[in-house]
């Protein structure tokens, strides 16, 4: 006999289209002020939607609740690099509570609540598809803005610096906004090379040429070789003939990408005292190297990578002139390594290629083959344009770039998600 639902399990049915609704509309609003809006607390809006998205989970009896094993680890690497170094000040009595501990990491726990929630509010393929296609047509209108900027001083670098633009400047700097583009162009890429319609093939490769061109006027050399060479690799894969190939190809480019970076480390090639230069980067990325071999359990503490720059005596040894180099490591994983030692970089990677995989398994059982193609390129390229600056971390302007990468990694859990969401037979 079935059993009647409980008043306690009436009420929790009740209140997750609620939740639900309201979970989607905070997201719609955080997307919004993210790509278009002024300076303000994203990380705050953030946590509200992460918060409302795990309430609707949690009224859900059909959700899906997993989460990322090196997301987690990521995390609490984090956390516990932020108490360990904090606890000399905290147990001092010099900071205003023991909750301040995890201070330097506590946007990470932000952010995880963030993945929860949205993954959760972007579970089926009609709102994922929705989410990325508003994704790509907000890059597209502040791609129109870098064009106006630029064509209002008739396309010559403004002697104060890109950062006077207000396109650029909205986003903190040119390689910011260069970012930006790296994320907007695979899905339009994946459009053309998946699509059987001659009109969509058309439009996509009209807006990926449209937004390399504008990449090469915002003037980013590392957004601009990236955007290259992620189009040219999603077109490679495509052309493949042995059915998945593009998951071995993707994880032999990430370990080629490894490769050519730690030869750069050891064996650098030219000389100039500019951080953009080859040989600039390079002298940052060894110091960073340095911290990490030097703090590898633990690292320096998160947010305390510009002091032991300056404290440990790496930006004597290794810089040149300056303080170029020493806000960050112009590298994510080495910036990661040296704030939090070699596990938190360790789980760092292993989360982005959680991530490739998970698009992957997707792609390969037939579920939103253009959305799942285009998001593992989507990650690629973060990966990529990561290796020679650092968007998350060890910068005032990383607040809005933070929250956006953040959302597209809720988009990849709910792709993982997807198999047995649909197995369930809600579409």
């Amino acid at each position: 006999m079935k059993q009647e639902p409980t008043a306690f399990e009436l009420l929790r049915l009740g209140l997750a289209p609620i939740l639900d609704l309201c979970g989607v509309l905070m997201l719609c609003v955080l997307g919004w002020q993210v790509m278009f809006g002024g300076s303000q607390p994203f990380e705050t809006q953030a946590l509200w939607v992460g918060l409302i998205g795990a309430l609707a989970c949690w009224a859900d009896p059909r959700a899906i609740r997993n989460v990322p094993l090196p997301m987690l680890g990521y995390v609490g690497v984090a956390l516990l690099s932020a108490a360990v170094h904090r606890w000399p000040e905290v147990s001092r009595g010099d900071a205003s509570g023991w909750w301040t501990l995890f201070d330097p990491a506590f946007h990470l726990v932000i952010m995880t609540a963030l993945v929860y929630g949205a993954s959760y509010l972007l579970r089926t393929p009609e709102r994922l598809s929705l989410f990325m296609v508003l994704m790509v047509a907000s890059v597209s209108v502040v791609a129109v803005q870098i064009l106006f900027d630029r064509a209002s001083t008739k396309f010559i670098y403004n002697p104060l610096g890109s950062a006077h633009l207000p396109s650029v400047a909205q986003w903190g700097g040119l390689h910011q906004t260069g970012l930006l583009l790296v994320l907007g162009l695979p899905m339009p890429v994946a459009m053309a090379l998946l699509s059987r319609s001659k009109w969509q093939v058309v439009a996509g490769l009209l807006l990926a040429c449209g937004l390399i061109l504008v990449a090469s006027i915002n003037g980013s050399r590392g957004g601009i070789a990236t955007m290259l060479f992620v189009g040219t690799l999603m077109a490679t894969v495509r052309t493949g003939r042995r059915r998945g190939g593009w998951r071995s190809f993707v994880l032999a480019v990430v370990a080629l990408m490894i490769a050519v970076a730690l030869s750069i480390l050891l064996f650098p090639t030219r000389e100039s005292t500019s951080a953009g230069s080859l040989y600039g980067r390079t002298r940052i990325w060894r110091a960073a190297l340095a911290i990490s071999l030097d703090n590898m359990a633990l690292g320096v503490g998160p947010g305390n990578y510009p002091r032991a720059m300056l404290d440990g005596g790496y930006a004597a040894a290794h810089l040149i002139s300056g303080s170029a180099g020493v806000d960050q490591a112009h590298n994510t994983l080495l910036q990661t390594g040296a704030e939090l030692g070699m596990a938190g970089a360790l789980c760092l990677l292993m989360y982005w290629l959680w991530m490739l995989d998970a698009c992957w398994r997707a792609r390969t059982l037939g579920f939103v083959p253009m959305l799942s193609f285009g998001m593992a390129s989507v990650l690629t390229g973060f990966m990529i344009r990561s290796m020679s600056d650092n968007f998350l971390d060890g910068l005032g302007t990383t607040d809005r770039t933070r929250v956006l990468v953040w959302s597209l990694f809720a988009s990849v859990l709910a792709i993982q998600r997807l198999p047995r969401w649909i197995g369930q037979g809600d579409r």
